[in-house]
């Protein structure tokens, strides 16, 4: 996705900025999108993504689906996309500590985020 494609005028709406759109939109907070792509002025009421911005949320998804699942489904959805991600490698104890996320395509070269 690029910013070309997500500039929108919220005027008239009750969001605050494109930026609060985009975080609801997504199911992120406010703080993940600054953390992701710093150059976004979160607390601005014109906050918008310039025409070149690039974001890639589909791994966000995935894998907070998998983590919504978590403990109804543990064992299916474990063994279903480890088999089909198989670069999402981590151990059964780190769930009670910490979840990875994949990061949006160039905000982080080694593509992983620890929450702690």
């Amino acid at each position: 996705m690029d910013g070309a494609q997500i500039r929108i005028d919220v005027g008239g709406t009750f969001y605050a900025s494109t930026c609060v759109l985009l975080a609801e939109f997504w199911g992120i907070s406010l703080d993940q999108l600054h953390n992701w792509h710093p150059s976004l002025d979160i607390t601005s009421r014109q906050c918008m993504p310039e025409a070149e911005f690039r974001h890639d949320n589909g791994y966000y998804y995935y894998y907070y689906y998998y983590y919504y699942y978590y403990y109804y489904y543990y064992y299916y959805y474990y063994y279903y996309y480890y088999y089909y991600y198989y670069y999402y490698y981590y151990y059964y104890y780190y769930y009670y500590y910490y979840y990875v996320l994949w990061r949006p395509s160039g905000s982080n070269p080694t593509g992983y985020s620890k929450l702690l």
